[in-house]
């Protein structure tokens, strides 16, 4: 039975969360084991790079998500399309909830593209004010925080419940059957309803915040501009539009099926698996491809980043931010000022 690249994908897709799941819960419940449980957020180069315009230093430990940026400039943004734990639960929920759902095509698509510019412009802006916002923007962080802050507390809460209801009909009490303390988080709720908005806008489109949102895929589609790993149509193209339907980013043009934006392309292959097998992908030499459909004006560009400076200046200096400005040790303030 050949297996295809949609069954794969999904495979892969699958395997990358569980090990996420894998790598938060060895953090939680700390074992010895080789490989850092903060993995994946070591693989983000976006991470990486506000951090690098925040701290004004090169972290190391971020090392490895350049390389996946190398490997981006190769291949495309595969990340996304096969890694990705965010990617890979709203496929999921695109998938189970909205399958059936007709969606109706945004009034423009390509306006909407310039979101998610904007969005990344204003992140590095902010970074070099030392407002990072990583862990709201980036999903690599985003998704990790919603399992670890809206998923782990309910997860010890049920399992408090049910591990004395065992302990009953087991002669023994093995230790992994203990009680845990259970973690309270102020922003758990905050956090699990901003991830459930983003599952939810799969209602107006397939991967909504991939295609106009996501900061970390701006990056790689502005790196996939150079790929070398291309999609081809052959003169066997029957015009069926399968691989528009089946691409879940929206980059292959209706009016155009044999061409196809590079720098929207996640590298899924699902546009392969077309009954003539037109569509192929391969090696080829390097060529910059310019933005297809997108228009960033410099107004546009320019309003972002100043955006950014001047949202990182208000709250750096917001006197009601802990931490802000200097601290008078020599006042005197009466007991319990600080309380």
């Amino acid at each position: 039975m050949k297996l295809s690249f949609r069954s794969l994908r999904v495979l892969v897709q699958t395997l990358s969360f569980l090990f996420l799941l894998y790598l938060i819960l060895q953090a939680a419940f700390p074992l010895e084991i080789k490989i850092p449980v903060d993995l994946y957020l070591r693989l983000s180069p976006f991470i990486g790079i506000v951090s690098l315009f925040a701290q004004k230093e090169f972290i190391l430990r971020m090392l490895p998500s350049f390389g996946v940026l190398l490997l981006v400039i190769i291949f495309g943004n595969f990340f996304c399309g096969w890694f990705c734990p965010m990617g890979a639960a709203i496929d999921f929920f695109d998938r189970v909830l909205f399958r059936e759902k007709k969606r109706k095509k945004p009034m423009d698509d390509q306006a909407l593209r310039r979101i998610r510019y904007g969005i990344f412009v204003f992140a590095l802006a902010a970074g070099l004010m030392g407002w990072q916002l990583m862990f709201l923007l980036d999903p690599i962080s985003l998704i990790t925080r919603t399992l670890v802050i809206a998923v782990h507390p309910p997860a010890v809460y049920i399992s408090n419940h049910l591990i004395p209801l065992l302990q009953k009909f087991l002669p023994e009490n093995p230790l992994i059957l203990s009680t845990s303390l259970l973690p309270v988080y102020k922003v758990n709720f905050l956090i699990f309803l901003f991830f459930v908005i983003i599952l939810s806008l799969g209602v107006i489109r397939r991967r909504f915040w991939c295609r106009y949102l996501c900061p970390l895929g701006t990056l790689f589609s502005l790196t996939s501009r150079l790929r070398l790993f291309r999609r081809s149509v052959s003169a066997e193209c029957t015009r069926c539009l399968k691989c528009v339907k089946e691409c879940p980013v929206g980059a292959i043009p209706e009016e155009k099926p044999e061409t196809y934006r590079q720098q929207d392309c996640i590298t899924c292959l699902r546009c392969t698996d077309c009954p003539p097998e037109a569509g192929s992908f391969g090696l080829e030499r390097p060529r910059w491809q310019t933005a297809q459909g997108v228009s960033l004006s410099r107004r546009y560009l320019v309003g972002s980043i100043g955006l950014g400076l001047f949202s990182a200046l208000a709250v750096k200096t917001n006197p009601l931010q802990t931490g802000s400005g200097r601290k008078n040790n020599r006042l005197i303030r009466p007991p319990g000022a600080l309380a």
